[in-house]
């Protein structure tokens, strides 16, 4: 059992026995009237209250800045959901590759999000490439 406050877009919990990553948090609003998180995993899709998930893992994000050389990580199928608006079919063309941070955004709902190539991803799913001076 976790609070919103404790758990962020990107950790790993468990809900039910269903290991699944947290993807979205969605704060008290006027429609939704308790904190709510959406959490996917090979066997689950659901919105939830945080106090019903136990954190497994907090996830370390990458320190990341504009102009910063990164890796896309594999996507698992279940962590590109069509419906959020964040994931778009085309950019599974673009994991596996590197590209140079043009912007970031700390997104209320989705996280901190880097924008790549003209996509917005996650930042769980990239990796740093470090930088090193030829002498």
């Amino acid at each position: 059992m976790v609070k919103f406050t404790d758990v962020k877009v990107g950790d790993v919990v468990c809900h039910n026995g269903h290991i699944a990553r947290v993807i979205e948090k969605m704060n008290i609003t006027m429609a939704n009237p308790y904190p709510l998180i959406r959490i996917v995993g090979p066997t689950i899709d659901s919105t939830l209250h945080p106090t019903n998930v136990q954190l497994m893992t907090a996830t370390k994000l990458p320190q990341l800045k504009v102009g910063d050389k990164v890796h896309i990580n594999d996507v698992p199928a279940y962590e590109r959901p069509q419906s959020d608006g964040v994931w778009l079919s085309d950019m599974i063309e673009l994991i596996g590759k590197e590209y140079i941070v043009q912007d970031l955004w700390d997104h209320p709902r989705f996280g901190r999000v880097a924008k790549l190539n003209g996509w917005w991803f996650r930042t769980y799913h990239l990796s740093e490439v470090p930088q090193y001076d030829m002498i």
